[in-house]
């Protein structure tokens, strides 16, 4: 009788003898975990247009963390640092870009997507106001002190004029106000000064004429003069409606307002004067409608999260403007900075001007 213990030890070594099958080991491909559609990447101009927005956005916003934790505001800070790292990290796979939006206002990446959705979804309807109007709403340039208080104050006076053609069209005693508007406004670096302002644009000259009337009687002496105050017809609705749908402030400014043209070069970020503009416009919404309803749309479908295999991981890098791949370091877009901005970016951050 064999020896169970010789079979044994036979039965285990004839894996070692050459032409025995041996299983084998399948490696898992990578994976990642992505949210959403995905952006297209056909379009090279649009990568490239994502890349310089990005740039802009990474120098900016350290600049604006910086002078945030100088006024002692932490809860800006947070935010701030939320829009810093949108879009840090990108996953491309099956022709599509994925990335976490942060959604922030400074935020040069989702402001031009949410300015593309707005635009999409009021176009339509501003096309078929023949008589539409484009209006300028404006009170005096005021300190940084006063900045928040006179914002506060003009959203509620333009809350109560809105209120009171309301009740006016319930009651049967008159028409009410629609349109499309914006809170905005811009930092004068010659004087200091900040001038907030409203863009709107009404379906007739009538309801242009109300606004300004109302504006001029409801606000206190002195602060608002007729000729500050603007209507004119709509001629290009499409040129107007992206006047309306602007980021709420500029992040490049002239250093000179009233020169009509830009020196190359010249431009500037008054980092401390846009984080007062921010921190003004905080809790309101720069951008709305009044008086009408959009059409009613499907309701888009719950964001999914989708495991993709064949996939790329790409980091920014501002040491050269572009997503670089992590393990080839190749880059994304092929983005290279004009001089302009790259001058603008280095020595234009004024961090003391407010």
């Amino acid at each position: 009788m064999q020896n169970p213990a010789s079979y044994s030890e036979k039965k285990i070594y004839t894996l070692g003898i050459s032409g025995t099958d041996v299983p084998a080991i399948v490696q898992p491909k990578p994976t990642a975990i992505v949210n959403g559609k995905g952006s297209d990447m056909k379009d090279s101009k649009v990568l490239q247009k994502r890349a310089k927005q990005k740039t802009i956005a990474q120098k900016v916003i350290l600049a604006l963390i910086d002078d945030a934790q100088k006024k002692g505001k932490d809860k800006w800070v947070k935010s701030l640092w939320n829009a810093y790292r949108c879009q840090g990290e990108v996953v491309t796979a099956n022709g599509k870009l994925y990335g976490r939006y942060c959604k922030y206002r400074i935020c040069p990446i989702c402001a031009s997507i949410r300015k593309a959705e707005k635009i999409n979804d009021y176009l339509p309807v501003l096309k078929t106001w023949t008589d539409a109007h484009f209006v300028t709403l404006t009170l005096k340039s005021v300190p940084a002190y006063k900045l928040k208080p006179v914002i506060d104050c003009m959203v509620e006076e333009w809350k109560q004029i809105i209120d009171t053609y309301k009740k006016r069209e319930q009651r049967n005693k008159g028409s009410k106000l629609m349109g499309i508007k914006s809170l905005e406004c811009n930092f004068n670096p010659t004087r200091g000064t900040y001038n907030p302002h409203y863009h709107i644009i009404v379906p007739t000259r009538e309801m242009a004429e109300i606004l300004i009337k109302e504006w001029l009687t409801r606000s206190k002496p002195g602060w608002t003069h007729r000729k500050g105050q603007f209507a004119r017809k709509v001629v290009n609705t499409e040129r107007d409606m992206i006047e309306i749908v602007k980021y709420g402030t500029k992040i490049l400014t002239e250093p000179d307002p009233r020169k009509k043209k830009f020196e190359k070069g010249k431009r500037k970020v008054f980092v401390s004067a846009l984080n007062n503009i921010l921190m003004a416009f905080d809790g309101h919404r720069l951008f709305d409608r009044f008086g009408f309803n959009l059409p009613t749309k499907k309701t888009k479908p719950a964001s999914k999260i989708t495991c993709v295999t064949d996939h790329k991981n790409w980091e920014f890098d501002p040491a050269v403007a572009d997503w670089v791949n992590k393990n080839s370091g190749d880059r994304l877009t092929g983005y290279l900075p004009p001089a302009e901005l790259v001058d603008i970016l280095k020595d234009g951050i004024d961090t003391e001007l407010e």
